[in-house]
């Protein structure tokens, strides 16, 4: 905020209290002469300003400034607790076609790495003039996370998005592969159909999981934030209370959501520092796989509509 005074030099609020704000002044290369608000005359009628003086320096002055909350949003209602909401983003984050000990990996889930995981929070800040305070809280946390299939990998079997996508003469070599979609790693040989959907499903199931795991012990989160107020000491303008609302709610999700990260990756295999990791892994998948069984037996039942001669597959 710059403010002219006597059209000699320029004022800069430099911080702001609740009753008064400390401000800096700088009177720079100023010429004074006929300006009566600057005459320095003495009891003799000497030393008056001339146009060869040139005014500089720096000070305090006291003034006036706004109460605390003043021109803020007031309190008003309940306060919200955020909704966790999982966003998949594209991947630039991991290798799909990394390999696995259990057999060739066809895609993965994973929740975006560091701190792009937590979107930046928006915070929704009021006035409680009952506590001459200010609440904080914010709608949502969105987490990031990314899925991605290797390429280079689905090139060598014939990937398929429905049941038409099939050849008429190849329904019993089809409804095999279909049954080696059940188990996981896929026995799926090379150049066989492979269901694009099942594949799908199987990494949102693990997203689904991640998710679970996120939204853990969430009303310690909520009360945590119910709690929190911010001073006036500590902001105070409407401004300030939101710079201090982003870093104190930052502060409260992340440790949260780092416990519970902590706590997903150790019992699902995903921490190698566990010695159980790999049979957790493996049960992992299994149990992520069996999710996908119904939409296999659709995909079966599909192709045996479409065709009629499944029976000879028997």
């Amino acid at each position: 905020m710059k403010i002219n005074t006597l059209n000699i030099g320029e004022v800069y609020i430099s911080a702001t209290k609740t009753n008064f704000a400390k401000i800096v002044y700088w009177f720079v290369s100023n010429k004074t002469k006929n300006n009566p608000a600057l005459s320095n005359t003495g009891e003799n009628g000497t030393n008056e300003l001339t146009n060869d003086t040139w005014l500089w320096g720096v000070g305090l002055i006291d003034i006036r400034g706004k109460e605390c909350g003043e021109d803020a949003p007031e309190c008003d209602g309940e306060q919200v607790v955020p909704e966790i909401k999982i966003n998949q983003v594209y991947n630039t984050y991991f290798d799909p076609c990394g390999s696995v000990e259990n057999g060739n990996k066809l895609g993965g889930h994973t929740p975006v790495p560091g701190r792009r995981m937590l979107d930046p929070i928006v915070p929704q800040v009021c006035f409680d003039k009952n506590n001459n305070n200010w609440k904080v809280s914010t709608n949502e946390v969105v987490l990031n996370t990314t899925i991605d299939f290797c390429q280079k990998e689905l090139e060598k079997f014939r990937l398929i998005d429905n049941v038409s996508e099939v050849d008429s003469g190849d329904i019993c070599d089809a409804l095999e592969d279909f049954d080696n979609h059940k188990t996981y790693p896929l026995k799926v040989a090379y150049g066989g159909y492979l269901i694009k959907e099942v594949l799908e499903k199987h990494e949102q199931e693990h997203k689904k999981l991640f998710e679970s795991y996120m939204k853990r012990n969430k009303d310690e989160l909520d009360q945590k934030i119910l709690d929190l107020r911010i001073e006036c000491d500590e902001a105070g303008t409407y401004l300030g209370a939101q710079e201090k609302g982003i870093a104190e709610l930052t502060g409260l999700v992340s440790h949260h959501l780092n416990k519970n990260l902590k706590k997903w990756k150790w019992e699902t295999g995903k921490d190698k520092r566990n010695p159980d990791y790999k049979r957790l892994a493996y049960e992992n998948e299994q149990r992520t796989h069996a999710k996908v069984q119904l939409l296999i037996i659709q995909y079966k039942q599909e192709l045996m509509r479409l065709y009629g001669s499944w029976v000879w597959c028997l």
